[in-house]
């Protein structure tokens, strides 16, 4: 009875974060079908940068702990 009911919070959760967020959600199969791109260059190398920026970081870090230690 446990799994079921933590199965059923869970999916209730990600219902009620759909349904608040509907009006963000991007159709990617309509924008598939006009021919539309789904994502531009722009966008991906600004998540890339971001990315590189939060590893870099995070190694950086890691450094300073160490060598503290």
């Amino acid at each position: 009875m446990y799994e079921f009911s933590t199965l059923w919070w869970s999916l209730n959760t990600v219902s009620g974060h759909l349904m608040k967020n509907a009006h963000t959600l991007v159709n990617y199969g309509a924008l598939h079908r006009k021919g539309l791109p789904i994502s531009s260059s722009i966008a991906e190398s600004a998540v890339n940068q971001v990315v590189t920026l939060n590893a870099a970081v995070s190694v950086a870090y890691i450094c300073v702990v160490l060598s503290s230690e």
